[in-house]
């Protein structure tokens, strides 16, 4: 959604003005500025719209009947901007379920919540951004299925665990190892409405141990 700063634009002169009387919560550091004074109520009620108080922020400017009307057509755009943002991150929720449901990885579903022992096949190293400092190292299985059982995902990822780092991988081992399925959410669940990162339900294998070495690659069966 575009800011506050566009939808009202404000000459530079009067930034620190403006500002200082948000910093305070005084609105009357604005006398004699009915532009400002405009401009600060309906900062206001865009900050209840953020937070979906839709109503509250319309009840906002109908209480100030002195503001300009150009204020509460800026009002209901933003309000408009945020209906869309939701409507469309709704869509691509039901889009991004619909396509989970139709891979493998649903069959993960009735094991949720329990541990079981899973074979798989290592397919290469990788990494994946930490939230702080280096990245963290991972491994990429595939064709996961249950021990005597069916397969329950094309492929999965997992972190470079100690366990695995002692069982010394390289592509094409068959490993078995015991773990959790479990939901998670992924995606983008920052502030940033623009970003249009597909999310949605999920699910994988967590907390692996007992790992076991069924058959290098190399060494033949």
């Amino acid at each position: 959604m575009r800011s506050l700063g566009k939808l009202l634009p404000i000459d530079h002169a009067d930034v620190n003005l403006f500002g200082e009387a948000c910093r305070r919560g005084d609105v009357g550091l604005l006398a004699g500025r009915p532009d400002l004074q405009a401009r600060y109520e309906l900062s206001k009620a865009v900050r209840l719209v953020d937070d979906g108080q839709e109503q509250q922020a319309r009840e906002l400017l109908a209480a100030n009947p002195g503001l300009p009307a150009s204020v509460s057509e800026i009002l209901e755009e933003r309000i408009k901007e945020r209906q869309d943002s939701l409507a469309r991150q709704e869509r691509m929720k039901q889009e991004a379920d619909a396509w989970i449901i139709a891979r493998q990885r649903n069959k993960l579903v009735p094991l949720t919540d329990r541990r079981a022992v899973y074979q798989a096949t290592f397919e290469r190293h990788g990494s994946k951004t930490a939230i702080r400092g280096t990245p963290l190292k991972t491994l990429l299985f595939k064709n996961v299925r249950v021990k005597d059982g069916d397969e329950v995902a094309d492929h999965l990822w997992f972190n470079d665990t100690v366990e695995f780092q002692a069982a010394s991988l390289e592509p094409g081992d068959v490993v078995e190892f015991t773990a959790r399925a479990s939901a998670y959410e992924r995606g983008y669940f920052g502030r940033r409405d623009d970003v249009e990162a597909g999310w949605g339900k999920d699910f994988k294998l967590s907390r692996p141990t007992k790992v076991t070495v069924l058959r290098r690659k190399n060494v033949g069966a």
